[in-house]
């Protein structure tokens, strides 16, 4: 570890701390939602002042990029974290105003090279044109997710919309029914029209080209609402026999996500479904959407993305396989390719299993994939920033001219 950091109430970090920290999210009581994070480690150790051992349930390749992005949390904090956040960071927490705002001030102690600016404040404005008008009078320097703004700065990112489906409810278990769902809906469309050229159809996986396990043997299903009906006909399911369906929506979240939902649940109609959209407030939606397939109150459909800020196939575990914490597939030759994978350091073979994995899930998807993402901000002239592909956006990297 890198010794002489301290955090910002002063107190040494040290391994102990690390230790604490790791451990706290490995304990079951606490629940975290991090668990991808920390998955295959049993516990943390600290061996001396700045040596922290990590023990694991057997090999685990993508130890390295879970432990990169756990944070550690300033010891005896950890009931009051929430609200009061004590890191090691370049900024310090000041002060947060519920659903209003987040404060922050240069951290003079940072180990690191200070950042240029002194302070900053976070603004939670749900409205899509609020924000806009905050951004054109000069109000904010810089907006999430929005289109038409006097700057754009925009990034390919590692960001994959879809609609996850629960193949674990009965009407949906059959691949056929969500290989028709894939067919039925016009992503082409949906990019050009919402996205105005910042986006496009992804491949048909949560990976890009350069990624380990990206498969390039695999497409985007073609738009083909015939062969949609015909596979819904075959099932039992037509315009005077509808499949009921709900797809769940945050309200807010994500840039064009309400009406990319819709457009899909219109196009789901024309080939055999009843669909209604159900929009909730992202707290709400968020737990509803981690309740597992099989569990009372579980979606049949939600809108969603999926970041992978690893750049490695391991990242999309948690809800392709069997069990997992978000999962509404149960394959069992996924789940045994992921399993293979991640229990080995070999990277040519785990390029080559999750490879195999994405090829079933092309043949028994999990969603109706939509579109690989551009990340979209706009900033006044005054910001100098560079977008990051992970999604990050730090204030650290910013300078105003």
């Amino acid at each position: 570890m890198r010794e002489g950091v301290t955090f910002h109430d002063g107190q040494a970090l040290n391994a102990q701390a690390v230790a604490d920290s790791l451990n706290r999210m490995l304990d079951p009581d606490y629940s975290t939602q991090r668990d991808s994070y920390v998955r295959g480690i049993t516990v943390a150790e600290a061996v001396d002042e700045f040596t922290v051992d990590i023990h694991t349930d057997g090999v685990n390749a993508t130890i390295p990029l879970q432990i990169a992005q756990l944070p550690v949390i300033a010891p005896g904090t950890g009931d009051t974290v929430g609200e009061n956040p004590v890191g090691t960071g370049p900024f310090v927490f000041e002060s947060w105003d519920r659903g209003q705002q987040i404060t922050g001030a240069r951290n003079a102690d940072y180990w690191g090279d200070a950042p240029s600016i002194d302070a900053f404040t976070v603004r939670f404005i749900p409205d899509k044109q609020t924000s806009l008008a905050a951004l054109q009078a000069g109000e904010v320097d810089l907006v999430l997710d929005i289109l038409l703004v006097p700057q754009a700065l925009s990034v390919p990112a590692t960001e994959y919309s879809y609609i996850a489906l629960n193949a674990l409810r009965p009407d949906l278990a059959p691949p056929e029914i969500r290989v028709a769902m894939n067919l039925a809906v016009d992503k082409e469309l949906i990019a050009e029209t919402l996205y105005e050229g910042y986006a496009r159809p992804n491949d048909a996986q949560h990976l890009s080209p350069g990624m380990l396990g990206y498969n390039p043997d695999i497409g985007p299903f073609p738009y083909d609402p015939d062969q949609a009906r015909e596979i819904m006909e075959s099932h039992g399911w037509n315009e005077d026999n509808p499949l009921f369906l709900e797809i769940y929506a945050p309200i807010g979240r994500y840039l064009r996500g309400v009406e990319t939902t819709q457009a899909v649940a219109t196009m789901l109609n024309d080939v055999g479904f009843n669909t209604e959209v159900r929009l909730a407030e992202w707290t709400r939606f968020r737990a509803g959407s981690r309740i597992r397939g099989e569990e009372p109150g579980a979606y049949d459909a939600r809108y969603g993305w999926n970041s992978n800020e690893w750049f490695d196939g391991a990242r999309t575990r948690n809800f392709l396989v069997c069990g997992g914490s978000s999962s509404k597939l149960c394959d069992e030759l996924v789940t045994d390719l992921f399993e293979q994978a991640g229990s080995t350091t070999d990277q040519e073979l785990r390029n080559i299993l999750y490879q195999r994995a994405w090829a079933r899930l092309h043949e028994n998807p999990h969603a109706i994939y939509l579109l690989q993402q551009d990340l979209i901000y706009g900033a006044t002239e005054r910001l100098d920033w560079q977008p990051r592909l992970d999604d990050e956006y730090l204030v650290s990297e910013m300078s105003l001219n």
